[in-house]
């Protein structure tokens, strides 16, 4: 029994989250915390929501080499967090996690992916398999806006309400 405490304690010890001290739990040098845009740094941003993040992104005011230098940086990001507002997200921070996202919140991260990519094909499998209601309505919403920019998407469903929807069946 004193082995098995002297190993739990020492299991909590190692397993517990203690901020680094040079960083102070931000997870990068220095040099990359210096670097700003707007005077924030990258880390002043990531912890942003993305609502705010990408009102933030809309007000930034440059100067004229500033444009020359970070304008097309500026456009993916702020196409990568609009699409992240767009799937409704825009209540999550870049430093969240990914293993502490819901299941639904994993499957819009992953309709925002798609989206990035301008897929023309999508092959969706269950791709509402354990949401709730709330959930797979706003993935198919998502999915539906989707196809309505032309992409082609095959779902794959046991799932009788999404079928009734589609376009096209195939029963196997």
């Amino acid at each position: 029994e004193t082995f098995s405490e002297t190993a739990k304690a020492e299991y909590e010890q190692f397993m517990r989250i203690t901020p680094c001290p040079s960083c102070k739990g931000q997870r990068l040098k220095p040099t990359s915390l210096a670097v700003t845009v707007a005077d924030k740094n990258i880390y002043e941003m990531t912890s942003m929501s993305v609502k705010n993040l990408c009102e933030f992104m809309e007000k930034i005011e440059l100067t004229e080499h500033q444009h020359f230098i970070g304008d097309q940086i500026l456009k993916e990001i702020r196409a990568r967090v609009g699409f992240l507002k767009e799937v409704g997200l825009e209540y999550l921070t870049l430093t969240r996690a990914t293993g502490t996202l819901s299941g639904g919140e994993q499957q819009r991260v992953a309709l925002a992916r798609l989206m990035i990519k301008k897929c023309e094909l999508i092959l969706a499998d269950e791709p509402t398999g354990s949401l709730d209601p709330e959930n797979t309505r706003m993935v198919m919403n998502i999915l539906k806006n989707i196809n309505k920019e032309g992409k082609t998407i095959i779902i794959v469903t046991h799932n009788e309400e999404i079928v009734r929807d589609a376009e096209y069946k195939i029963e196997l």
